[in-house]
Protein backbone atom coordinates (compact mmCIF):
# COMPACT_ATOMS: atom_id res chain seq x y z
CA UNK A 1 0.00 0.00 0.00
CA UNK A 2 1.30 3.53 -0.33
CA UNK A 3 0.74 6.77 1.09
CA UNK A 4 -2.75 7.22 -1.10
CA UNK A 5 -4.48 4.57 -0.05
CA UNK A 6 -7.25 5.83 1.63
CA UNK A 7 -6.73 3.79 5.35
CA UNK A 8 -7.53 5.42 8.12
CA UNK A 9 -4.23 6.05 10.40
CA UNK A 10 -3.82 3.84 13.59
CA UNK A 11 -3.78 5.51 16.68
CA UNK A 12 -0.47 5.77 19.09
CA UNK A 13 0.18 2.85 21.14
CA UNK A 14 0.70 3.97 24.74
CA UNK A 15 3.92 5.25 25.77
CA UNK A 16 5.67 2.36 27.96
CA UNK A 17 5.68 3.95 31.78
CA UNK A 18 9.45 2.93 31.76
CA UNK A 19 12.30 1.81 30.40
CA UNK A 20 12.27 -1.81 32.84
CA UNK A 21 8.52 -2.06 31.42
CA UNK A 22 9.30 -1.23 28.16
CA UNK A 23 11.93 -3.93 28.21
CA UNK A 24 14.32 -1.72 27.26
CA UNK A 25 16.92 -2.34 30.04
CA UNK A 26 16.95 -6.32 29.31
CA UNK A 27 17.02 -6.22 25.79
CA UNK A 28 19.89 -3.33 26.03
CA UNK A 29 21.96 -5.20 28.76
CA UNK A 30 23.82 -7.04 25.56
CA UNK A 31 25.12 -3.76 24.68
CA UNK A 32 25.93 -2.24 27.87
CA UNK A 33 27.79 -5.32 29.25
CA UNK A 34 30.86 -3.41 26.77
CA UNK A 35 30.81 -0.26 28.94
CA UNK A 36 32.76 0.46 32.51
CA UNK A 37 29.99 0.70 34.87
CA UNK A 38 27.46 2.74 33.03
CA UNK A 39 25.37 4.73 34.37
CA UNK A 40 21.83 5.09 33.46
CA UNK A 41 19.27 7.50 32.94
CA UNK A 42 15.67 7.33 31.96
CA UNK A 43 13.19 10.91 30.83
CA UNK A 44 10.00 10.30 30.16
CA UNK A 45 7.81 13.37 28.93
CA UNK A 46 3.99 13.10 27.17
CA UNK A 47 5.61 11.92 23.66
CA UNK A 48 8.46 10.06 24.48
CA UNK A 49 10.59 8.11 26.67
CA UNK A 50 14.48 8.42 26.53
CA UNK A 51 16.34 5.55 28.06
CA UNK A 52 20.01 6.19 28.12
CA UNK A 53 23.36 4.41 29.55
CA UNK A 54 26.62 5.98 29.67
CA UNK A 55 30.33 4.65 30.64
CA UNK A 56 33.75 4.40 29.12
CA UNK A 57 34.69 2.00 27.25
CA UNK A 58 37.71 -0.89 27.11
CA UNK A 59 39.30 2.16 24.93
CA UNK A 60 38.72 4.89 27.83
CA UNK A 61 35.78 6.66 25.38
CA UNK A 62 32.90 7.74 26.72
CA UNK A 63 30.27 6.11 25.00
CA UNK A 64 26.60 5.71 24.99
CA UNK A 65 23.57 3.48 24.23
CA UNK A 66 20.53 5.27 23.99
CA UNK A 67 16.29 3.85 23.52
CA UNK A 68 14.14 6.13 22.53
CA UNK A 69 10.04 5.45 22.45
CA UNK A 70 7.62 8.24 20.81
CA UNK A 71 4.20 7.18 19.36
CA UNK A 72 3.63 10.06 17.10
CA UNK A 73 7.02 10.21 15.21
CA UNK A 74 6.22 6.69 13.66
CA UNK A 75 5.95 7.17 9.79
CA UNK A 76 3.90 4.56 9.69
CA UNK A 77 0.37 5.23 10.03
CA UNK A 78 -1.33 1.95 9.59
CA UNK A 79 -0.43 -1.89 8.96
CA UNK A 80 0.62 -2.74 5.40
CA UNK A 81 1.34 1.45 4.84
CA UNK A 82 4.98 2.34 3.30
CA UNK A 83 5.95 6.59 3.83
CA UNK A 84 6.81 7.77 0.27
CA UNK A 85 9.78 8.94 1.72
CA UNK A 86 10.88 5.02 2.00
CA UNK A 87 10.18 4.06 -1.49
CA UNK A 88 13.49 5.25 -2.85
CA UNK A 89 15.77 5.81 0.06
CA UNK A 90 18.38 3.19 0.42
CA UNK A 91 18.57 3.88 4.43
CA UNK A 92 14.66 2.43 4.81
CA UNK A 93 14.36 -1.34 4.39
CA UNK A 94 12.79 -4.65 4.96
CA UNK A 95 13.36 -8.20 7.16
CA UNK A 96 11.53 -10.52 8.22
CA UNK A 97 11.16 -9.69 11.60
CA UNK A 98 10.29 -6.13 10.71
CA UNK A 99 7.65 -6.98 8.49
CA UNK A 100 6.15 -8.98 11.40
CA UNK A 101 5.88 -6.03 13.37
CA UNK A 102 3.85 -4.23 10.20
CA UNK A 103 6.38 -1.56 10.15
CA UNK A 104 9.59 -0.37 8.26
CA UNK A 105 13.40 0.33 9.30
CA UNK A 106 15.81 3.18 8.87
CA UNK A 107 19.21 2.88 9.10
CA UNK A 108 20.63 6.13 10.80
CA UNK A 109 24.09 6.32 9.49
CA UNK A 110 27.24 9.21 10.34
CA UNK A 111 27.08 11.51 12.87
CA UNK A 112 27.88 11.17 15.98
CA UNK A 113 25.06 8.56 17.62
CA UNK A 114 24.31 6.58 14.06
CA UNK A 115 21.80 3.69 14.96
CA UNK A 116 18.60 2.12 13.65
CA UNK A 117 14.49 3.08 13.61
CA UNK A 118 12.04 0.93 13.09
CA UNK A 119 8.90 2.84 12.27
CA UNK A 120 5.71 0.90 13.06
CA UNK A 121 1.86 1.90 13.08
CA UNK A 122 1.54 4.02 16.02
CA UNK A 123 5.24 4.09 17.41
CA UNK A 124 8.58 4.36 16.36
CA UNK A 125 11.63 2.81 18.64
CA UNK A 126 14.88 3.58 17.80
CA UNK A 127 18.79 2.71 19.40
CA UNK A 128 21.18 5.11 18.78
CA UNK A 129 25.00 4.10 19.56
CA UNK A 130 28.54 5.68 19.19
CA UNK A 131 29.78 2.19 20.89
CA UNK A 132 32.39 1.08 18.28
CA UNK A 133 32.38 -2.45 19.61
CA UNK A 134 28.77 -2.51 18.79
CA UNK A 135 28.21 -4.48 15.14
CA UNK A 136 25.33 -3.49 13.20
CA UNK A 137 23.79 -6.71 12.70
CA UNK A 138 23.55 -6.48 16.93
CA UNK A 139 22.27 -3.38 17.21
CA UNK A 140 19.43 -4.33 15.13
CA UNK A 141 18.57 -7.20 16.62
CA UNK A 142 18.27 -5.70 20.32
CA UNK A 143 16.12 -2.65 18.07
CA UNK A 144 13.71 -5.07 16.83
CA UNK A 145 13.62 -7.22 20.26
CA UNK A 146 13.10 -3.75 22.01
CA UNK A 147 10.41 -2.90 19.35
CA UNK A 148 8.58 -6.28 19.62
CA UNK A 149 8.14 -5.81 23.60
CA UNK A 150 6.20 -2.48 23.13
CA UNK A 151 3.50 -4.24 20.17
CA UNK A 152 3.44 -8.19 21.32
CA UNK A 153 2.50 -9.55 25.30
CA UNK A 154 5.80 -10.05 26.98
CA UNK A 155 5.09 -13.96 27.16
CA UNK A 156 5.07 -13.71 23.54
CA UNK A 157 8.08 -11.60 23.14
CA UNK A 158 10.97 -13.70 21.51
CA UNK A 159 14.58 -13.04 20.87
CA UNK A 160 14.90 -11.65 17.37
CA UNK A 161 16.52 -13.44 14.87
CA UNK A 162 19.86 -12.35 12.46
CA UNK A 163 19.19 -9.62 10.77
CA UNK A 164 21.35 -7.35 7.84
CA UNK A 165 23.53 -4.72 8.26
CA UNK A 166 24.13 -1.81 6.20
CA UNK A 167 27.22 -3.39 5.39
CA UNK A 168 24.94 -6.00 3.66
CA UNK A 169 26.22 -9.08 5.54
CA UNK A 170 22.92 -10.39 5.23
CA UNK A 171 20.04 -10.52 2.71
CA UNK A 172 17.82 -7.24 3.01
CA UNK A 173 15.08 -6.08 1.27
CA UNK A 174 14.06 -2.43 -0.04
CA UNK A 175 10.78 -0.87 0.80
CA UNK A 176 8.48 -0.39 -2.25
CA UNK A 177 5.36 0.57 -2.43
CA UNK A 178 4.14 -2.30 -3.60
CA UNK A 179 1.74 -5.00 -1.88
Amino acid sequence: MTESTAEAAVEPLPLPSSCASAGATEHVRRLTARLAEPEFEEVRTESRLECSWAGVSQSEWSEVVMVTYAPESSLVAYPGHVPSSAVSDPDFFLTPDVAALQGVAEWRTGGMFPGVTIHMPGMRVAIASNATEIDDDELLRVTVAAAREVVEPREEASTASTEPSPSGSASTATVSSQP
